[in-house]
C-alpha cells in the first residue's frame, strides 16, 4: 500500500514539475488567428496614399501589430514595407509613403499574434505622376505661336475664322522656386496681326495640393506690348500690381493621362461679360497638347441660354516654339 502512495506522489510530481517549467512562448496548438479586411486605397499622390483595414475576429491570442504591407509585386509580407499602427479600434487607416510615381502597388491589411501573422485580402493601385513635373510640361506646351489657319480653312462654321494665337513666359526671373509663371497672351485675326483683339497676362500656378489653375489680368496700355512675345524683356518694367484682374475668369486643369493632354475649364457663371449686348456671363474651355491647342469660349445670358460662340472648338496648330524656363 506504502509503494503505491509513492508511486501517485511521484506520478503528481513529475506533473507539477513539467507544468512549471512549461514556457510562455511555446506554440499554441492549432491557433485561431485574427480574420481582417483590407480598405479600398484613396488619397492616392505621386508618393503617398491612405490605405488600412478592418479587424472582424481577433482569433484567440492578442494582437501585438497590425497594420498594412505593401510591394511592386502580388502577395505582400510583413518581410515588405509594412507600416505599424495603433492597436485601438477594430479599424485603422496607414499611410503609405515613400512611394515612387506612376507605379503600381500591391497592399495588404495584417496583424500579427504570438500564433502568426494574418492578411487581409489584396487591393492594388498606381501612383499619379508628380504634379509639379505635369506643371511644368503644360507650361512648356503652352510657350509658342498657334494659328487656327488650317481649321478655318476646313469648316464652314462661320465663328471658326483665321486666328494667330501667341503665348510667351515674361518675368522668368521673378518667383524663382515656387510654382508661379507669367504668360503674355496676345490674339489677333490673320489679316490684321498688329491689331490684336485680346492682350492678357496669365498667372499659372501650381497648389499646396497639386492643383493647376490660372489667373487672368488685363493690362494696361495693351498697345505699348504690342508683339511682346517676341521681346518679353518689354514687361521688365510692369508689377503685377499694375493689373487687372478679370475676376472669376480663371481657368481650372487637369491631366487626361489616358490622352496625354490637358483640359482647363472655368468654374461657375462667375467669368462676366462687360459690354457685350445680350451676354451675361462668358465660359471658356481649353486643352492643350504637345503639338496643338483647343479654345472654345461661348457667352450665355442671363437666363442661362447659350447665345454666342462656336459650335465647337477652335483648333490652333502650334507653328512656333518659344523657351520655356523653369524655376529650380
Amino acid at each position: 500500500m506504502n509503494k503505491i502512495k509513492s508511486f501517485a506522489l511521484l506520478i503528481i510530481s513529475i506533473a507539477l514539475f513539467t507544468t512549471a517549467c512549461k514556457k510562455d512562448d511555446d506554440p499554441v496548438i492549432n491557433p485561431i488567428l485574427p480574420i481582417l479586411t483590407t480598405a479600398n486605397v484613396s488619397k492616392i499622390t505621386a508618393d503617398s496614399a491612405l490605405c488600412g483595414g478592418s479587424i472582424t475576429s481577433i482569433g484567440d491570442q492578442i494582437i501585438n501589430s497590425r497594420g498594412v504591407c505593401w510591394s511592386t509585386t502580388p502577395n505582400p509580407t510583413i518581410s515588405s514595407l509594412k507600416t505599424s499602427d495603433s492597436l485601438g479600434n477594430t479599424s485603422f487607416t496607414s499611410r503609405l509613403s515613400g512611394l515612387s510615381e506612376n507605379t503600381k502597388y500591391y497592399v495588404r491589411a495584417y496583424a500579427t499574434t504570438i500564433a502568426g501573422t494574418s492578411y487581409g485580402n489584396e487591393v492594388s493601385f498606381t501612383t499619379n505622376t508628380i504634379k509639379k513635373e505635369l506643371f511644368k510640361k503644360m507650361l512648356s506646351w503652352m510657350c509658342g505661336s498657334f494659328s487656327s489657319h488650317n481649321h478655318a480653312d476646313t469648316t464652314v462654321n462661320q465663328y471658326i475664322v483665321d486666328v494667330n494665337l501667341h503665348m510667351n513666359q515674361i518675368w522668368a526671373d521673378r518667383n524663382v522656386g515656387e510654382n508661379i509663371y507669367w504668360l503674355y497672351v496676345e490674339q489677333a485675326y490673320a489679316s490684321s496681326p498688329n491689331s490684336p483683339y485680346r492682350q492678357r497676362i496669365y498667372k499659372v500656378m501650381l497648389d499646396a495640393n497639386g492643383n493647376i489653375y490660372d489667373e487672368i489680368y488685363a493690362i494696361p496700355t495693351p498697345s505699348t506690348y504690342l508683339h511682346g512675345y517676341n521681346n518679353p524683356s518689354v514687361f521688365n518694367n510692369l508689377i503685377s500690381s499694375q493689373l487687372t484682374l478679370k475676376d472669376g475668369c480663371n481657368l481650372a486643369f487637369t491631366y487626361n493621362n489616358s490622352g496625354q493632354y490637358f483640359v482647363g475649364v472655368t468654374t461657375g457663371h462667375t467669368c462676366m461679360a462687360a459690354g457685350v449686348p445680350g451676354v451675361s456671363y462668358i465660359t471658356s474651355d481649353a486643352t492643350i497638347h504637345s503639338t496643338y491647342m483647343t479654345s472654345w469660349d461661348r457667352g450665355y445670358s442671363a437666363s442661362g441660354y447659350w447665345v454666342m460662340g462656336p459650335d465647337w472648338p477652335y483648333i490652333f496648330d502650334k507653328i512656333e516654339t518659344y523657351t520655356f524656363v523653369a524655376s529650380k
